[in-house]
């Protein structure tokens, strides 16, 4: 029963951070990076900061932290290096330099190849059958694509957080 757990929090953590992605491959503003709803933020970084925190739940079984560690990394790290990109939202809306945003879009696609990798396993993680979910994917020959996925995805974040100007 735990394995189906983490099975599913493996599923949560891929379908959160595409959102996030969809999210972050559309803006162009620092309201839009923060995505402020009535006075409230759910953005960008909320949904990644989501994902994060549902992928600790599964890093509680510290024996497979080359896998956990990743995949919180990616979501965390991008959460952090997009904050100078939300800067005086929603009181000041800031135009995104088209570079930056053109780099949002390359990072939503790494985003997108790593989710994809999980999402085509989701039939075999959801099949209820107590198998531990990472050793599934490394029996498939796509866990270190997970990882180094996730190591690239959040590698390119600090990129994004380190180019300047980050306004028009």
């Amino acid at each position: 029963m735990i394995n189906d757990i983490r099975s599913e929090i493996i599923l949560a953590w891929a379908m959160e951070m595409d959102i996030a992605a969809h999210h972050l491959k559309n803006a162009t503003t620092n309201v839009d990076v923060a995505h402020v709803i009535e006075k409230q933020t759910y953005g960008v970084r909320s949904l990644l900061l989501a994902a994060h925190f549902i992928v600790e739940a599964g890093y509680q079984w510290r024996g497979e932290s080359e896998f956990y560690e990743p995949l919180m990394s990616a979501s965390l790290n991008v959460a952090g290096n997009l904050i100078p990109y939300s800067v005086d939202a929603p009181t000041i809306v800031r135009h995104i330099n088209p570079t930056a945003v053109e780099m949002f879009v390359t990072l939503a696609a790494k985003i997108w190849n790593v989710t994809d990798i999980i999402s085509n396993e989701g039939i075999a993680l959801k099949n209820p059958n107590g198998i531990n979910p990472v050793q599934l994917l490394e029996e498939k020959g796509i866990l270190d694509d997970i990882v180094e996925g996730c190591t690239d995805i959040y590698l390119y974040s600090n990129q994004i957080h380190e180019f300047n100007p980050k306004f028009q």
